[in-house]
């Protein structure tokens, strides 16, 4: 009886443990295509169009290509690599990168859009 309350107990913590982890997974992995997806959105968007909102990131933006540590789906972007999108985009104070939990302000700008740190 002793070792079949001990191994049901060891089964509790053990699931218990790996639910811990498993949502600790889900909350820090990047939300790299969520940025996309609005990118995507507003290059179909008339120009003036924003959207701010807050995204889990682990990506930069050089040259008007978005590179990640972990693969992104290019959706409307061009693949570059696994890792890499290049489209009409770049970062309002130049060259910059994203990594955690971030607000920013997607505009769109001459045709291109512009991602930036929300400021308000």
């Amino acid at each position: 009886m002793d070792e079949a309350v001990l191994s049901l107990l060891n089964l509790l913590v053990s699931s218990l443990l790996l639910a811990y982890w498993l949502t600790v997974y889900n909350y820090q992995s990047p939300q790299n295509s969520e940025l996309v997806r609005d990118i995507c959105y507003l290059m179909a968007s008339p120009n003036g169009t924003s959207i701010s909102g807050d995204y889990h990131l682990n990506v930069c933006i050089v040259n008007g290509t978005l590179a990640s540590r972990t693969p992104i789906d290019k959706m409307c972007l061009v693949r570059v690599n696994t890792t890499a999108v290049t489209g009409f985009l770049y970062a309002e104070d130049g060259d910059k990168c994203f990594e955690g939990k971030v607000r920013l302000r997607l505009t769109k700008v001459g045709g291109k859009v512009a991602v930036g740190f929300d400021r308000s």
